[in-house]
Order: C-alpha cells, then sequence, then structure tokens
C-alpha cells in the first residue's frame, strides 16, 4: 500500500470518529429539544403554581418566565440541531470522497502489479 493511500485511510478513519462525534451530540440536542418542547406544552396547560429546578433544588417561578426561557431554549436547541445537521452532511460529503479515492488509488495499483 503506497503512502498516499495509508494517509487517506487515515483521513477516513477521523472523519469517521468526527461523524460518530457529531451524530452523538445531534441526537444529545434533539432529545432535549424533545424534552424542552413537552415541558413547555405542560407548563401553558398549568394552572398552578409552577416550580423551575436549578441544580438539586426547586424553586418557585413566574410561569410567563418559564414559557419565555423555554421557547428561547426550543429555539437556540432547534439551530444547533440545524448546525449539526450541516456539520453532518458536509463531513458524509467528505467521507465518501475520501472513500471513493481511496477505491480509485487501490484499483490504479492493482492494476500497475
Amino acid at each position: 500500500m503506497t503512502a498516499n493511500i495509508e494517509s487517506e485511510i487515515s483521513k477516513l478513519q477521523l472523519l469517521e470518529q468526527n461523524l460518530k462525534g457529531i451524530e452523538m451530540q445531534k441526537q444529545n440536542v434533539q432529545l432535549q429539544l424533545f424534552e424542552s418542547e413537552n415541558s413547555l406544552k405542560e407548563l401553558e396547560g398549568y394552572e398552578g403554581k409552577p416550580f423551575k429546578i436549578i441544580g438539586p433544588v426547586m424553586i418557585e417561578s413566574n410561569k410567563d418566565d418559564l414559557v419565555k426561557d423555554l421557547k428561547e431554549k426550543i429555539d437556540l436547541l432547534k439551530v444547533r440541531s440545524e448546525s449539526m445537521g450541516k456539520q453532518e452532511t458536509s463531513l458524509k460529503k467528505d467521507f465518501e470522497e475520501i472513500q471513493a479515492k481511496i477505491m480509485e488509488n487501490l484499483n490504479q495499483s492493482q492494476k500497475n502489479n
């Protein structure tokens, strides 16, 4: 195997690791988004005194402030999820390009032997 092919394989492995990391982060953000949207839904229909959990403590809070905070969090999570989706797409494209280049180099070296 040539040094060029080995270098491309190393790049491919690094891209694969990065891709897995982004996928895990995106999954985590989507879970937070789902939980936040459900919390907002529950809060909007809630008539009692709401509480906010801060660390191990529950503190009585203003419903309007909680709704505002959750909406801001949801907006931020949507932006992060979208950004990670774009990053994921870009990494997949790079991965496929390098993979194709490796296959082409391997086919060339087989033809030359």
